[in-house]
């Protein structure tokens, strides 16, 4: 299944001029019920992107079908082959006052700003393009499951939010966020349960706002 997959990776970026500077945008931890949406945008160069051995460059891939170790070794083919990469987050604050969707694309504006060159197009994740941004760009759903840049973006803002959360794991012990990165896992409910919430819960939810009635 999964070799069947990769064979539609890259498609859409091949129509695109060859010459063309491709940003690939996505975001990480929307569905979590602690800690912030963290979004990347990542520029790829596509004559190294083909240059490289087909193993490696089949890691570059949607994150959520590759392990922690993968997504390790990901990351540095990526870093490889980039041309310019970018982190950002939308935190709960901005969750609270803008909401989820509105939250995550002030993110991904963000992230696409901090990038060291300007894209040609930009290649979104999802079912809307970015408001606010003024080039060109194509919203693509499933994209990071059909496009190596947002692929990649996927596995850079994966890598980011994991590494924050397990930081957070050290300050606020028991919800084991070093395992489930804020996600509604059994072991995560059941220590809400027992310990309640803590600052990086998002009230908002609804699996969060309901303990508090």
């Amino acid at each position: 299944m999964l070799s069947s997959t990769l064979k539609n990776y890259g498609k859409i970026e091949s129509r695109l001029h060859s010459a063309e500077i491709v940003a690939g945008v996505d975001e990480v931890g929307r569905g979590a019920w602690a800690g912030p949406v963290y979004t990347a945008a990542v520029i790829l160069d596509r004559s190294k992107l083909r240059a490289i051995a087909a193993e490696k460059r089949q890691l570059i891939r949607d994150s959520k079908t590759l392990s922690s170790k993968q997504r390790g070794e990901s990351a540095k083919i990526i870093a490889h082959i980039a041309l310019a990469q970018a982190v950002d987050a939308a935190e709960l604050s901005e969750l609270y006052e803008l909401g989820l969707n509105k939250a995550t694309h002030l993110s991904m504006l963000r992230s696409l700003k901090k990038l060291q060159c300007k894209p040609d197009i930009v290649l979104v994740d999802g079912k809307h393009a970015i408001p606010g941004y003024s080039g060109r760009q194509q919203a693509i759903v499933g994209g990071d499951g059909l496009c190596y840049s947002i692929a990649a973006a996927s596995i850079v803002a994966k890598l980011a939010r994991d590494t924050f959360m397990k930081e957070q794991a050290l300050l606020y012990g028991g919800y084991h966020f070093e395992h489930n990165v804020g996600y509604g896992t059994l072991a995560h409910r059941q220590a809400l349960a027992k310990q309640g919430i803590c600052p990086i819960h998002r009230l908002r939810f609804k699996p969060i706002a309901q303990l508090g009635r």
